[in-house]
């Protein structure tokens, strides 16, 4: 995995899964939004009903509009969980 990218994970209780190569993502934590760039501190947080918004090579610019969950950011990935998800990537990734 190269320095500039990270590993996003995004998994729903209805078994969509993407799986990406990023250099940013953007979560929608309760109280407000956290950017996370690859060696980011570790952190776990709830999250609120919103956006999460990724920039990969492969898929460009994304938004997946979740209605919840929770987040494991590590210095290398980005594991999100929510019981629901929409997303144009879903269907490309597929």
């Amino acid at each position: 995995m190269a320095e500039t990218t990270m590993r996003l994970r995004l998994m729903t209780a209805e078994g969509r899964d993407l799986d990406q190569e990023v250099h940013f993502v953007s979560l929608p934590v309760v109280g407000g939004a956290i950017g996370v760039f690859p060696k980011h501190m570790r952190l776990t947080a709830a999250l609120q009903e919103g956006p999460v918004r990724f920039s990969s090579e492969k898929l460009g610019e994304k938004t997946v509009q979740i209605i919840g969950g929770f987040a494991e950011v590590t210095g290398d990935s980005v594991l999100v969980l929510t019981p629901h998800a929409e997303g144009e990537c879903f269907e490309q990734h597929a």
